[in-house]
């Protein structure tokens, strides 16, 4: 009785692990403040989570994602995403399949046994792909405004003969019949106006931004910016 009881105790014992298996078929998502959603097709509900924090710990960059089982599964199927612009530095998986890089980094792994999932990660800033197109437009932006401001100074004035006194007339229209440029010495001989008074005239010309006063020898030259 005994020998008849002894094999079918250790087919009992062999066949146990298969009979209390589990099977999984999961879905891990990562989020980028480390909280992560298991979800999929298993026996142990236990195992399913919803914006689970306990999963992952930070140090500095890097995360560290810890997905470790005591029970065992017969078979299991996983899919790991981890956040955009993911990179891994570390992985310990049980039965790791391939990497998949889409919009989201994606683990793959299959097998039977424990599941292991260890990963070392860190989320790569896009700053960087941000701040160099601000620079550029910041400098072709600053080069436009300088460029105007520039045509701007450049611009001659339009003359309003209203805003001028008839002396200041006078100069202007002497100016204008000699291409828009004389000495001032010259100038005092044509107009035959004292010089204290045409030089009064011509700084105020000068301040109004109709002519350009230059040094040349013992003059000056008289350059009307609006011929």
């Amino acid at each position: 009785m005994k020998k008849q009881i002894l094999p079918l105790l250790l087919l009992f014992i062999i066949l146990i692990p298969n009979v209390f298996a589990y099977y999984a078929d999961l879905q891990i998502n990562v989020d980028d403040t480390g909280k992560t959603t298991i979800k999929g097709v298993t026996n142990n509900k236990a195992i399913l989570t919803q914006d689970n924090p306990e999963f992952t710990t930070k140090k500095g960059r890097f995360w560290t994602l810890n997905i470790t089982t005591q029970d065992i599964y017969d078979p299991y199927n996983f899919k790991v995403s981890l956040p955009k612009n993911s990179v891994v530095n570390y992985m310990k998986v049980s039965s790791f399949t391939r990497i998949e890089n889409s919009a989201n980094l994606n683990i793959y792994g299959a097998g039977t046994g424990k599941i292991v999932i260890i990963l070392q990660y860190q989320i790569k800033s896009t700053n960087s792909n941000i701040i160099m197109p601000i620079i550029i437009g910041t400098i072709l932006l600053l080069a436009i405004i300088t460029t105007v401001i520039l045509k701007l100074k450049k611009k001659k004035t339009k003359l309003n003969f209203n805003t001028l006194t008839p002396r200041q007339q006078e100069i202007v229209k002497i100016l204008q019949k000699n291409k828009g440029q004389l000495t001032q010495s010259k100038l005092e001989k044509i107009s035959k106006l004292p010089k204290s008074s045409l030089s009064r005239n011509i700084e105020s010309l000068k301040r109004k931004n109709i002519l350009e006063k230059t040094p040349n020898g013992m003059s000056n030259t008289l350059i009307l910016k609006n011929k």
